[in-house]
């Protein structure tokens, strides 16, 4: 992973955009536009595109997967 340093302003906003999303999907019970939005992205399909390439999966896989996880947690809990 790059440093900040060595990213462009235009990148640095995406990474922080794409991290606020992170924590929207494992944090919220918003649905995928509602994060989309929040996160400032205008167009649902950058957003996915972008998120499935830092992420390696689609933000419901993401959310799904998160949601999973901590019924797994309650569950041992």
């Amino acid at each position: 992973m790059a440093t900040f340093t060595e990213l462009t302003p235009k990148d640095m906003i995406r990474e922080a955009r794409l991290e606020r999303a992170r924590q929207l999907l494992t944090h919220t019970g918003m649905s995928m536009e509602e994060v989309c939005y929040q996160a400032g992205f205008g167009n649902r399909g950058t957003f996915y595109k972008l998120f499935a390439a830092k992420f390696g999966c689609t933000p419901k896989q993401y959310h799904d997967e998160q949601m999973a996880r901590a019924k797994e947690t309650l569950k041992k809990g």
